[in-house]
């Protein structure tokens, strides 16, 4: 990185982030995170490979990288006027409003992706801290989505369940590293579930996620690769009893006109203190096994299905592990819950930029 940013980026980072980390990290020591998040070197290859350069020569493309990942930490987010007024601020030749705008392009957008998905990888290499209830796995992931309206003139490529714009923020947290570690963006109308992928990477893991990712199919993936989880229940679920469950704990579970073998959330007895039963999930013949865990807390009944062993978990250690989902990853998607974008251009490479503030 050039001599000239260095004596700009230590003010420039402090600047950009003081309000959020005084007292815990100092300018210099953020810039140092952030070159080895993003290496110069890298940034000039992606550069090299994608023509970028050769395009815009008065553009100094590492200035402009840094002025987007500290304006994505903005409340201003994806306001290009901010990005500029940022990289005028690292001490480069000025440049024009419509010669600015105009570096916004699919090059940049792609760099910026390139760049985002090397921070979450580098975030994911960190060493894993799992004490307690979290051990015994490579890691815990919570994954959860967020829908946030854009402007109108935004709805052809991100459109909402109505007639508004929308995009669905997919935000995948490490409580290891404590971080994000992954996310996506897609139009609001989009289904959660197909945006949460379980393969053989995922092996050993554990997976805390939202009621919108549920389905079968996440079960029976979990199944395959190893995988632990924690969910709430979905409505319209079916369950049949483990055989092991007795008559009388039945009785006890289930409301007057139960379904018996069968039953669904619905039908569990409210006035139980606790529920905590092995069942299948879906039809009758289904061999997916779960456990079904349900408890009233202050804010109401909960119930959730797990494949969490009961020598390792107990149900209240299961609630205690869904709390840590619902304190995971909200508080670092305050960068894109009020976007400003007014294109679908700067939103994509805003993006990119909001993944790489996340690491730092």
């Amino acid at each position: 990185m050039g001599r000239h940013l260095i004596a700009q980026l230590d003010r420039q980072f402090l600047r950009a982030y003081d309000l959020r980390l005084e007292g815990i990290v100092n300018g210099s020591q953020l810039r140092d995170v952030f070159e080895k998040i993003v290496p110069a070197n890298v940034v000039e290859q992606h550069v090299f490979e994608l023509g970028i350069q050769e395009r815009e020569r008065k553009l100094e493309v590492m200035s402009l990288v840094i002025a987007m990942v500290m304006s994505g930490g903005n409340h201003r987010f994806g306001t290009q006027s901010v990005m500029l007024q940022r990289y005028l601020d690292l001490g480069v030749p000025k440049v024009s409003r419509a010669a600015f705008y105009g570096w916004f392009t699919e090059g940049l957008a792609e760099l910026m992706l390139r760049l985002s998905t090397a921070a979450c990888a580098w975030v994911a290499s960190r060493p894993c801290h799992l004490p307690g209830l979290l051990a015994g796995r490579t890691d815990w992931r919570v994954v959860d989505a967020s829908t946030v309206k854009v402007p109108i003139a935004l709805q052809p490529v991100y459109p909402g369940d109505g007639d508004y714009a929308a995009l669905k923020l997919h935000v995948e947290y490490s409580l290891g590293v404590e971080n994000i570690v992954g996310y996506t963006i897609s139009p609001a109308r989009e289904h959660e579930a197909r945006h949460l992928v379980v393969d053989e990477a995922r092996r050993g893991q554990g997976l805390l996620v939202d009621l919108g990712y549920a389905s079968h199919a996440l079960l029976d993936r979990c199944a395959e690769f190893d995988v632990k989880y924690v969910i709430r229940v979905k409505s319209g679920w079916e369950f049949w009893f483990d055989g092991r469950a007795s008559e009388e704990e039945r009785q006890a579970w289930l409301d007057e006109g139960g379904l018996g073998e069968r039953f669904g959330a619905e039908d569990l007895r409210a006035g139980a203190d606790v529920v905590d039963v092995d069942v299948t999930v879906g039809h009758a013949g289904s061999l997916r096994k779960a456990r079904l865990v349900a408890f009233t807390t202050p804010k109401g009944r909960v119930m959730f299905l797990t494949n969490l062993p009961r020598t390792t978990h107990s149900h209240a250690e299961v609630g205690h592990s869904c709390s840590s989902a619902d304190e995971g990853p909200l508080g670092r998607q305050s960068a894109i819950e009020n976007p400003q974008a007014r294109t679908a251009q700067s939103t994509r490479d805003e993006r990119g930029a909001v993944g790489i503030a996340a690491g730092c």
